[in-house]
C-alpha cells in the first residue's frame, strides 16, 4: 500500500500458492486484473482500491465459506 507502485499487475502473482493476503491499493496500477490470479485459492483478502484498474473480476472468485 502507498509503494507508488504503477503498471500492471504482475501475472507471476498468480504463482504464490500459499498467498492470503494481497494488498496492492492506493498505487497506480493500470490494466485488468490477471487471469492467473485465479489460482490464489487460499486468498482471504484481496484489495486493489485507489488505482486505475479496468474491466471484471473474475467469475472463480466467489465468496468462501467460513
Amino acid at each position: 500500500r502507498y509503494n507508488q507502485f504503477y503498471g500492471s499487475i504482475p501475472k507471476f502473482l498468480g504463482s504464490l500458492l500459499e498467498l492470503k493476503c494481497l494488498h496492492i491499493g492506493d498505487n497506480r496500477l493500470t490494466g485488468t486484473i490477471p487471469v492467473a490470479l485465479a489460482n490464489l485459492t487460499k486468498l482471504e483478502w484481496f484489495s486493489i482500491a485507489q488505482n486505475q484498474i479496468q474491466g471484471n473480476f473474475l467469475m472463480s472468485w466467489e465468496a468462501k465459506p467460513t
